[in-house]
C-alpha cells in the first residue's frame, strides 16, 4: 500500500505521453474490475450492450450514465463491489442537507490512499510556495507570511 502511494505521488510529474499511458492503463483497469465485480456497472454495461474493451480512455466513460443521487439512496449495496462485503467496509454517511443521506461505502484500502494523497498534496503545496523563487523587484515572503 505505501509503494502504491509512492508511485501515486509522482504521477503529477510524469511526462505527458506517459502520463496519458498511465491514466488510460488506470482506466481500463478500474472499467475490468468494475465489470468483473460491481453489480451496478455490470448490470449498465449489459443493458447498454458495453463490454470492458470499449473503454480505453476517461472520455469513453462518458458512455455510461451519471449515477443518481437517488439511486445511491435507494441501494447503496448495488454499487458495492463483492469483493468487498459491507461489514469490511468504512460506512460513511452524507449529512442529507440537500435531502435524503446518502450512505457509501469505501474500503480502507481506499481511504488510506486518498489520505496520503491529501497528505502529499498539502506538503507539496506548502513547499512549493515556500520554495518559490521571488518575482524580479519584489522580496522574497517568509514562511510567516505565506501561512497566513
Amino acid at each position: 500500500m505505501v509503494a502504491q502511494a509512492t508511485r501515486q505521488a509522482r504521477l503529477p510529474f510524469l511526462a505527458p505521453d506517459r502520463l496519458r499511458r498511465a491514466q488510460e492503463r488506470r482506466v481500463r483497469a478500474t472499467v475490468v474490475y468494475a465489470h468483473a465485480y460491481v453489480p451496478y456497472y455490470r448490470e449498465t454495461m449489459s443493458k447498454l450492450a458495453l463490454e470492458p474493451a470499449d473503454f480505453c480512455s476517461a472520455g469513453d466513460l462518458a458512455q455510461l450514465p451519471v449515477i443518481e443521487r437517488e439511486q445511491l439512496q435507494r441501494d447503496p449495496e448495488y454499487f458495492l463491489s463483492e469483493q468487498w462485503p459491507a461489514e469490511a467496509c468504512v460506512v460513511l454517511h452524507s449529512g442529507g442537507s440537500t435531502g435524503a443521506p446518502v450512505t457509501v461505502f469505501r474500503d480502507p484500502e481506499s481511504l488510506f490512499m486518498e489520505g496520503c494523497a491529501l497528505r502529499t498534496a498539502a506538503l507539496r503545496h506548502r513547499t512549493t510556495r515556500r520554495s518559490a523563487l521571488p518575482l524580479p523587484g519584489r522580496t522574497h515572503p517568509s514562511p510567516r507570511q505565506l501561512d497566513r
